[in-house]
């Protein structure tokens, strides 16, 4: 029931009723109110927007619920990447990394995160531990391009 209400609010932001949409995903929050993963979509979605201090909210309320720290500390990472605070991000994204090192994704944002800040040389390691993980990541892929990279080579 929380998913189809969060998807009706973000069909509703995406067709340009921000404010009916914005309410339908506070209500998703409400009625997956023990539902990390309802709590972390409405977070993604609220920090898309900017609402970084409701983004906050769902977060911490995603962490009361949510016993995989490393969904919480990617979590995390994806907030303040969103905000550009990319220090904070990066530690958020290592740790997720860390406490979950076969989570493709994590290896990924965390390789985005370094490349937006100019550390190419980590960024490539991350960037290569996630598709060694997962090899299908055309954006990864492409961010690599745009900085002169190389993929890994094909098995």
């Amino acid at each position: 029931c929380a998913q189809f209400v969060y998807r009706f609010g973000e069909f509703l932001v995406i067709a340009g009723d921000r404010r009916r949409g914005y309410k339908y995903m506070r209500r998703a929050a409400s009625v997956g109110y023990d539902d990390s993963g309802i709590h972390g979509l409405v977070a993604f979605g609220f920090a898309d927007e900017g609402f970084f201090g409701e983004a906050r909210e769902q977060i911490e309320r995603a962490a009361t619920y949510q016993k995989d720290a490393g969904v919480i500390q990617n979590a995390w990472g994806c907030y303040y990447y969103k905000k550009g605070d990319y220090d904070k991000a990066i530690a958020a994204f290592r740790k997720a990394a860390e406490s979950s090192p076969r989570q493709a994704m994590y290896h990924k944002n965390l390789a985005m995160a370094l490349y937006q800040e100019g550390r190419i040389g980590e960024a490539t390691l991350s960037s290569r531990m996630s598709l060694e993980l997962e090899g299908d990541q055309p954006d990864l892929i492409e961010m690599m391009r745009q900085y002169g990279q190389e993929q890994l080579p094909k098995k």
